[in-house]
């Protein structure tokens, strides 16, 4: 029999969860109307930064501290797109739609939206075991953008971005790790919690996000023990192994 305490605990966890839903719930309907009201202005920004850049080019040439300036306001424009992005993401709830997913595809397609710097290098390691996974590619690739843009910001130098992949248990294993500073522990406590964010900079949105989507596919996000030096994030997925498809 399960401890009264222990009841009382997964009842008052499984309520807060609840009430996080509906305040998501809110929170999605004054996204939506907030979002499109700034993505005009935004898109206007970014017209109007094309233009000068064009005209100043003609002008004589485009001087260093005028192309900076160009630089960190289209820098912004995209931080600021971004938010809107994370903030959509996390008040839409969607059904997954599973099928059969090339990997190593869906990476390629992940790291050539992000463009990793090219001061840190990349590395993956596919599973000894073959397989077949069944997921909804959508959902992997934002948790799989969600961590290689987290382990990107973690990184302040040159480094090194490991992703390992192997059969575990009737299911994928994959584990992220970076050379970043890594996490506290008292902060890793707190690391899946919706806008709380150890970066300056940061919404607190992304790794709450990727927690989610991996439980909406069945699986889990957890924080382990990597083999780089900083953090590594584990996404254990449900799956089938390959030569128990035709069982």
């Amino acid at each position: 029999m399960h401890d009264a305490k222990e009841v009382d605990g997964r009842a008052a966890e499984a309520q807060d969860h609840l009430l996080l839903r509906e305040r998501l719930v809110t929170l999605g309907q004054l996204t939506a109307t907030v979002s499109h009201e700034l993505r005009n202005p935004l898109s206007v920004i970014h017209n109007a930064v094309y233009f000068l850049r064009r005209r100043l080019a003609g002008a004589g040439g485009l001087d260093a501290k005028a192309g900076e300036y160009l630089d960190i306001i289209e820098s912004e424009l995209a931080a600021s797109n971004r938010i809107i992005d994370d903030l959509l993401t996390a008040s839409r709830v969607q059904p997954p739609e599973y099928q059969a997913v090339d990997l190593e595809r869906l990476l390629q397609k992940v790291l050539s939206d992000i463009a990793l710097p090219a001061r840190i290098s990349w590395r993956y390691r596919p599973a000894q075991t073959p397989f077949t996974l069944y997921t909804d590619p959508q959902l992997l690739g934002q948790v799989l953008r969600n961590l290689l843009v987290n382990a990107v910001q973690a990184i302040s130098g040159e480094g090194e971005i490991l992703l390992r992949a192997r059969v575990s248990g009737g299911g994928i294993d994959l584990q992220l790790s970076d050379s970043g500073e890594g996490v506290c522990e008292d902060d890793g406590a707190r690391l899946f919690e919706p806008l709380f964010t150890t970066k300056p900079r940061g919404n607190g949105l992304g790794l709450w996000i990727a927690r989610d989507m991996v439980r909406r596919l069945g699986g889990e996000l957890s924080l382990v023990a990597g083999e780089l030096r900083g953090a590594c994030f584990r996404v254990q997925l449900p799956n089938r192994v390959a030569h128990d498809d035709s069982q």
